[in-house]
């Protein structure tokens, strides 16, 4: 396991912290759990953040790359394992998915309605967390397109859904929810400041990393 605190986890404790988890849970042996639901909920907003910010800042997403390999030799070991993060989702056909690509890469998936905060922690899940990540980051960087496409018709259903979401009660600031993907981004490079003062900045790509292909293509470096 890392001897330091990722972007996704980071991203994730700090989000389960806002909604108030973990909690203690047990009469005799309390122990901290969180809610099942919103862990889910946390990893996939974290793979949206990945999907947008490989769509519209190649800069970033490639940093984040970087990141989550920052203790590997890419002089010695070549990124040549990346390519599973770029093909794997590429041909969806997005209008035939009942839910956001993000929502579909998201690995987790029927998660019991608590669970121990220790198990999030454990090298195992943080594993199965980091390669939805790269796979969002992987799925933006190699189709921006279908990407953008994916989070506007997301924010269009969601503003469909907003009167009848009021009408029922629910508490939802419409604004914060419907987000043009500028202001999106924008808000995703704040958490990334956050990060870099609170752990430290973003590693920087080495240039066998720059050097890959998808990275490359993004960064204008060839077509």
């Amino acid at each position: 396991m890392v001897d330091y605190i990722t972007f996704p986890l980071f991203f994730i404790f700090n989000l389960l912290n806002e909604a108030g988890w973990p909690r203690l849970k047990g009469v005799i042996f309390k122990k901290q759990v969180v809610s099942g639901w919103a862990l889910q909920s946390s990893v996939n907003q974290l793979i949206q953040v990945g999907v947008v910010l490989g769509a519209v800042n190649p800069n970033i997403a490639i940093r984040l790359f970087a990141e989550m390999f920052r203790n590997r030799d890419f002089s010695k070991n070549p990124p040549d394992d990346f390519w599973m993060f770029f093909n794997k989702h590429s041909d969806l056909e997005l209008d035939k998915l009942d839910e956001p690509i993000w929502s579909h890469i998201n690995p987790l998936k029927n998660i019991p309605e608590t669970i121990p905060f220790e198990d999030i922690k454990v090298e195992k899940v943080q594993a199965i967390i980091y390669g939805g990540f790269l796979f969002g980051l992987g799925y933006g960087l190699n189709n921006n397109e279908k990407a953008i496409n994916a989070y506007e018709s997301d924010v269009s259903k969601i503003k469909s859904e907003i009167p009848r979401m009021l009408e029922a009660g629910l508490d939802i600031d419409p604004d914060s929810i419907t987000k043009p993907i500028n202001e999106y981004e924008a808000n995703c490079l704040e958490i990334i400041k956050d990060f870099e003062r609170k752990v430290h900045p973003l590693a920087e790509p080495s240039k066998e990393l720059i050097e890959f292909p998808v990275f490359a293509r993004r960064l204008g470096l060839h077509s």
